[in-house]
């Protein structure tokens, strides 16, 4: 992601050869968004140090899942409109969502401030590089043109501890038929608080399609019955998903 940030950002106007802010100093940023905020009609009966992890949280699922403020907005808003229709009395749990769709509607403006202030000084997280790398894959056909002709085979390890940026990236780049094996262990998944999810092995044949004329056939390995190393690299023609620590492949050579 990197490489393709310093080698394609421009097609956006921004310089992203920086390296990413650390986890301080964008707690820092969000903190100052928060304290400063001068909208008087903004209530939050949270503590500030609850809105600021709030903030964070909603800013990188946002940056991670592609959703805009707008849609968030309307979403809550047609929760809160169907519990008003609900007969009788609210219990506390009816509260509680209510209480959570008005706050987190009223904290939309609050993330797009901190992310518009960041994009502006050129102040990007991890999360922030990892989107906007998705973003040149996904909208200039070129680039994935050029980087499948750097690699005829694509080798994907850790695969578990994939975003959804990360696998958005890698599908543009790399999900047209190309060969692409990946290797990983959902159990061990370490970076969930990164917005990984072991879940991508799962869907890794939603992300990565065989073409039409590609005709192989699925096999299944589990760690405790591996295959063999020759079958991962150079059967032809072959989809393989392992979902307990070996490989997930295709390929169509």
């Amino acid at each position: 992601a990197g490489k393709l940030l310093s080698e394609h950002a421009i097609r956006y106007g921004i310089d992203a050869d920086a390296e990413p802010l650390g986890e301080a100093a964008i707690w820092q940023i969000a903190s100052d968004v928060v304290r400063n905020w001068s909208d008087d009609s903004y209530r939050n009966q949270s503590a500030v140090s609850t809105v600021i992890k709030d903030l964070l949280g909603l800013s990188k699922l946002m940056l991670e899942h592609q959703v805009k403020a707008e849609d968030i907005e309307r979403i809550g808003n047609e929760v809160l409109a169907s519990l008003q229709n609900l007969n009788g009395s609210s219990n506390a749990e009816v509260r509680d969502v209510a209480k959570a769709m008005r706050q987190r509607n009223s904290l939309l403006p609050m993330v797009e401030t901190f992310m518009q202030r960041r994009k502006a000084a050129g102040e990007f997280s991890f999360d922030d590089q990892m989107s906007l790398a998705a973003d040149i894959a996904q909208n200039f056909e070129d680039v994935g043109v050029l980087e499948r002709g750097k690699y005829k085979v694509v080798l994907l390890d850790e695969y578990q501890d994939t975003s959804q940026s990360q696998v958005r990236m890698l599908s543009c780049l790399y999900g047209g038929g190309h060969p692409v094996m990946a290797v990983g262990d959902p159990s061990q998944a370490i970076y969930t608080w990164r917005g990984a999810s072991a879940g991508t092995m799962a869907s890794f044949a939603t992300y990565f399609p065989k073409n039409s004329d590609q005709v192989g056939h699925q096999m299944q390995s589990a760690k405790s019955q591996p295959l063999p190393m020759a079958l991962h690299l150079h059967q032809c023609h072959s989809e393989l998903h392992v979902h307990s620590g070996a490989c997930l492949h295709r390929s169509d050579r």
